[in-house]
């Protein structure tokens, strides 16, 4: 028997309504943002010290807008998350100054980076943005994440409807503010020289 379109229509928005659900009900755990601040870091091994200064500001970040309200982000130090990790083997430091990872570590540390990537994907496509430009409007931004959000949040199961996509922007705009990433005038918003790496890494994470 052939199901009915409607019934399959059914299934799958019932299906986005669920995952979506269990997305806004994440806990970011300190592995996964171990994970964001150290994969793509570059040169390899990482050095120690960038590895903390990135953690550090997903952490301060997502602790400053909030994903959801239900959302729960770790407040484990760097250092102590860093520890954890190298209890469980997920990397290793060859030199008091760097950590590394073999293949077989890097392959468990994405799995993690994974299951935090949909959290941050507003700030990557913020962070996107301004990779090419350094002063932004909030038109021009919420015209260019809107062009590549539809695929974003059918991926990633984003909550927010492409057309309501100007408060969460709005906030997550003035917590980057608050933070220092950004500065804002009446011409719109500037990418601060102090905050550049971390602009580059979440660019890269979605």
């Amino acid at each position: 028997m052939t199901r009915p379109d409607w019934l399959q229509a059914c299934n799958r928005q019932l299906a986005q309504q669920v995952v979506t659900g269990i997305n806004n009900a994440a806990v970011v755990t300190s592995t996964g943002l171990l994970a964001c601040a150290v994969l793509d870091a570059e040169p390899q091994p990482a050095l120690l010290d960038r590895v903390i200064a990135r953690f550090t500001a997903l952490q301060q970040l997502l602790h400053t807008w909030r994903y959801s309200a239900r959302c729960v982000v770790t407040r484990r130090s760097p250092q102590d998350s860093i520890a954890q990790a190298r209890r469980l083997e997920l990397l290793h430091q060859p030199t008091a100054e760097h950590i590394a990872m073999s293949e077989t570590q890097r392959g468990l540390l994405d799995y993690h980076r994974n299951t935090v990537r949909h959290v941050l994907a507003l700030p990557s496509a913020v962070a996107a943005c301004f990779s090419d430009q350094p002063r932004c409007s909030s038109e021009a931004l919420l015209a260019r994440i809107t062009e590549r959000y539809t695929d974003l949040a059918d991926t990633l199961f984003l909550p927010w409807e492409v057309n309501a996509l100007t408060e969460p922007l709005h906030n997550l705009l003035r917590a980057l503010a608050d933070l220092g990433w950004l500065h804002t005038d009446e011409t719109g918003w500037q990418a601060t020289d102090a905050h550049q790496p971390d602009w580059q890494l979440l660019a890269r994470l979605v």
